[in-house]
């Protein structure tokens, strides 16, 4: 299986700090970028061995779920941190793209249409999230395949912290419904149901449809290049999704499919890491999971 990776990066020391890649010390930004290459690597790629300490060998495994990956780097502007990365450069391919910073999510789509006919699978991930879950893949085609097309598994990001108050915590909790409205109907999406290994596992449409990423087939990614709008620039006025950044990922999802993640008491069965602890350290020290004040 071949599968295409877009993930847009930028990095600006002198930007305006609302973001992190808009804040003075790159150090956060490429732990996490590593982080990111890393795991897509380590969890989906082919080159996974198992040591037989007999023979002194080291053959070749997991080759079921292997990837044959190809991870674009889509940056703008010159400004970005890949010649400070510890990932060694064959990890990733350089994209160097026209895109205004704050619409360089837009470019990284149409890196993923480029590649329609020689891929099986394309992903968008933004550079601070780390796929750690070997099955990812298998899961996300597996719903395709039983709910439909038409139907999209978004996995629910996380952080992890020991010291934090609550141990792991998901970060895209419910926003207001106005600003999915436009774009689609929760009454008219219903739960979905599933034995999965065994255990009773629940999918919802989510009050939060943001996931900072998405995982589609072939066939999902044709349908969704081939709207119209699709290659049209960021436009606020007639089609937004909270803001740039996040229409370039969760806007196309909107318009095109019906958007599911896990419910919370399986909200494990497909998540992915959001490097960091910036949403952890906003809950209060002693309570349980209370919100900072």
């Amino acid at each position: 299986m071949k599968a295409l990776v877009a993930i847009p990066h930028f990095f600006d020391p002198q930007g305006s700090g609302k973001h992190a890649s808009l804040r003075p010390f790159p150090e956060p930004r490429i732990r996490a970028l590593d982080a990111c290459l890393a795991g897509l690597h380590a969890s989906l790629g082919a080159s996974q061995v198992m040591f037989d300490i007999e023979h002194r060998r080291a053959p070749a495994c997991n080759q079921t779920d292997a990837c044959e990956l190809d991870v674009a780097v889509c940056t703008a502007e010159g400004k970005h941190l890949l010649a400070l990365l510890s990932a060694p450069a064959a990890a990733f391919r350089h994209v160097p793209t026209d895109a205004r910073p704050m619409e360089l999510g837009f470019a990284a789509r149409r890196v993923l249409a480029e590649g329609i006919g020689r891929y099986d699978m394309f992903v968008f991930l933004e550079d601070d999230l780390v796929v750690e879950d070997p099955l990812f893949l298998r899961k996300v085609r597996w719903f395709a395949k039983t709910a439909g097309d038409g139907h999209v598994l978004l996995p629910n990001r996380m952080e992890t912290h020991l010291r934090a108050a609550a141990h792991k915590g998901y970060v895209d909790g419910a926003i207001p419904e106005a600003a999915a409205a436009k774009w689609r109907d929760l009454a008219s999406l219903p739960d979905l149901q599933s034995n999965v290994l065994g255990v009773p596992t629940r999918f919802v449409a989510p009050r939060n449809p943001h996931a900072g990423c998405f995982f589609l087939t072939a066939t999902q990614m044709e349908r969704m290049a081939a709207e119209p709008w699709f290659g049209e620039p960021y436009d606020p006025e007639r089609a937004s999704f909270i803001g740039p950044l996040e229409s370039a990922v969760t806007l196309p999802l909107l318009r095109t499919f019906r958007i599911y993640k896990p419910a919370p008491e399986n909200a494990s069965f497909l998540e992915v890491r959001h490097h960091g602890t910036g949403f952890l350290s906003l809950l209060r020290k002693g309570t349980e999971g209370g919100p900072a004040e």
